[in-house]
């Protein structure tokens, strides 16, 4: 501000199209540059709280865009543990995997000890190498031999040692470990970046907007060793600067959990997880939640992540954490809370797994597939993807699928006229012909006006063609509605 202050008073927005750009330059510098560009590239951003946020919005806009690309989130997401670790290892030393043998010389077998000498000048003086019989002389591959010893006067290259394996090997390992840096040098630097930017509450609106395209590159760069940290710290600011304590008193621990439902720690006891206190973090966090109202955007963007890993690892020992993850997200759903298109078919997929694993709460389960069904869907191919988990093994999850497809009626895309209900005849066909759910799937037929027709048949035989595994119980249900057809 010193430096910029009077400049700040009556810039434009060329002044802060040229400081942005100068900005985003500091993402070429190495991490270990010594000249403290990048550092002071991040700061100078502290002077945006005196412009005007007409004058640097769409400048802004992009200085996230690019935020967001240089995250190297999917390249950082596909490293392997051996790169990992190489990348951690000393620099100059070959790095190799604990545990595994290495060859060593061992002890020459054909030695002999004179017993005199060792009473005299001790072991090492002692030893003698017994005499070997020597191998008879082959003359004809001795002529050739002198024949080709012209033509192997140069040393043969291609022969490598073992200090000349270990040097390429190190070599290589380098080589891994400097791409690697660059990838996680400007990732950091992004990081840093919108950590500062966050803390502008005059460009909050930006933020919020920004949260919910961001939460697929921090589930990535949260569970990666190489950027946990940093992702971990500028994650914090983010939810201080978009997550109303209101709303989520617990607001703090978002960045933890995340990072714990990411590793799929959720069983783990909080001691093992590094969160510390009693009860597990994402209990903690759901519980503090204030779900009467629905959640702003960029605070059920924040969220969503966590309830969808709780479900998708149902089990006895997370009971507790599931009913309340169900409870969130059938209320949340009901009361118009968004998810993206992307996020919709994880939603019913997290959602069937406590269908089979958790007896004790399929009500709240099937509640919530509904309200899923009522709210979400909004296009045929999504109405394919939930007709589908029809074809599943159990009887329940078909029930369930039945279930959730005769609240499609009450949808308000379908009712817009932007998707038709041909995508679930088929399932609705064969829902009618099983025990469980078939007075609802033939309400449900009638309800969306779905009569057979001559593409009925040829819908059913290339399911029974295309769809891989099918129980015996189904396959005897597209026989019967072929049949009744």
């Amino acid at each position: 501000k010193k430096c910029f202050g009077s400049l700040v008073e009556q810039a434009g927005q060329s002044f802060w199209a040229s400081l942005l750009k100068l900005v985003r330059s500091g993402r070429t510098m190495p991490e270990s540059e010594t000249t403290g560009f990048r550092v002071a590239a991040c700061r100078v951003l502290s002077i945006l709280s005196d412009a005007e946020v007409s004058q640097v919005e769409g400048e802004v806009e992009k200085l996230l865009q690019d935020c967001s690309t240089y995250f190297h989130s999917e390249e950082i997401g596909k490293e392997t543990d051996w790169n990992i670790a190489v990348y951690f290892a000393p620099e100059g030393r070959l790095h190799i995997e604990e545990g595994t043998y290495i060859a060593e010389e061992r002890e020459d077998k054909n030695v002999k000890k004179n017993k005199f000498l060792k009473d005299l000048y001790d072991d090492d003086l002692a030893l003698e190498t017994a005499p070997t019989r020597p191998k008879p002389v082959d003359k004809k591959a001795a002529g050739k031999a002198k024949g080709k010893a012209k033509a192997k006067a140069a040393p043969d290259g291609g022969n490598m040692t073992a200090s000349d394996i270990e040097a390429a090997k190190i070599q290589e390992q380098s080589e891994t470990r400097e791409r690697i840096r660059c990838l996680v040098a400007e990732a950091n630097f992004s990081l840093e970046i919108l950590s500062v930017v966050s803390k502008v509450s005059k460009l909050t609106e930006l933020i919020e907007e920004a949260v919910p395209h961001l939460m697929g590159h921090f589930m990535t760069l949260l569970t990666s060793p190489l950027t946990v940290l940093k992702a971990r710290r500028c994650l914090r600011s983010v939810v201080l600067a978009v997550v109303e304590e209101e709303v989520l008193i617990q607001r703090r621990l978002i960045p933890e959990a995340l990072t714990v439902a990411g590793k799929g720690w959720l069983q783990r006891d909080p001691a093992a997880c590094g969160t510390g206190g009693a009860e597990p973090i994402a209990e903690v966090v759901l519980e503090s939640l204030e779900i009467k109202e629905v959640l702003p955007a960029p605070t059920f963007a924040l969220v969503l992540p966590l309830l969808l890993r709780v479900l998708r690892d149902s089990c006895f020992p997370l009971q507790k954490v599931c009913a309340r993850a169900l409870q969130v997200l059938e209320q949340q759903l009901e009361l118009g809370a968004k998810v993206p298109a992307a996020k919709v078919p994880d939603v019913f997929d997290a959602l069937s797994v406590p269908l089979l694993t958790l007896p004790p709460i399929r009500p709240a389960v099937q509640a919530a597939m509904s309200a899923a069904a009522q709210h979400l869907i909004a296009s045929e191919e999504q109405l394919r993807r939930v007709a589908d988990m029809f074809y599943a093994e159990e009887d329940l999850v078909r029930s369930a699928v039945i279930s959730a497809l005769a609240h499609l009626q009450e949808n308000k895309n379908f009712q817009a006229g932007d998707f038709d209900a041909l995508g679930c005849r088929a399932v609705l066909r064969l829902g009618a012909l099983d025990e469980g759910s078939k007075d609802l799937a033939r309400e449900t037929l009638d309800a969306l006006e779905l009569g057979p027709d001559a593409d009925l048949p040829i819908e059913l035989v290339v399911i029974a063609s295309s769809k891989a595994n099918l129980t015996k119980d189904v396959q005897v249900l597209i026989a019967q509605a072929c049949a009744e057809v």
